[in-house]
Parts: structure tokens; sequence; C-alpha cells
């Protein structure tokens, strides 16, 4: 069974493990160590960062549903309005 999309997220060496509740949670990641000991795969525990409400991801922001991340559309939201052709 897959896990990607259902019960987890992978952008190249990262993988969000998400749920509702603590239980859940708890769940999916047993089973994604089990799928990473299937297949041989380690991972690196000062890296890992468990059970997080809010998460800082791929320029993202996530905690009640996803947003960007206002630093860094900042530029373009303090961008000066063109006052005649030139600036444009």
């Amino acid at each position: 069974m897959g896990l990607i999309g259902s019960r987890c997220f992978v952008y190249l060496n990262d993988i969000i493990i998400f749920g509702e509740i603590i239980q859940e949670h708890h769940v999916r990641l047993r089973k994604l160590f089990e799928k990473l000991r299937q297949f041989n795969l380690k991972i690196e525990p000062d890296k890992c960062e468990i059970f997080k409400t809010e998460l800082n991801y791929l320029g993202h922001l996530t905690r009640e549903g996803v947003k960007t991340d206002p630093g860094k559309v900042k530029a373009i939201n303090n961008f000066p309005t063109p006052r005649n052709t030139i600036d444009v």
C-alpha cells in the first residue's frame, strides 16, 4: 500500500506525515518507519521534527490549510505601483 499522497508528502529528501489527531499521526509514522526499514532506508534523527502543529515548507505555511509564507512574497507585495509608462 502506498503512503505518498494519502498519508504523507515527499519532496526530495523531506517527508511530511500528517494527521488530524495524535493517534492517527502515530499510526502513519509507524507505517512510514516500516516502509523505510523494508527498503533499508535511513533517517537522520537530528534532522527530524515530530508532532509539529505548524510547518514552513517550500515557501508555504501550514496550520489551518496551506498559505503562502509572507516572507516569500514580501517583495511582490511591497513593489511600488507604476505611475507612468516608464515605470511599467
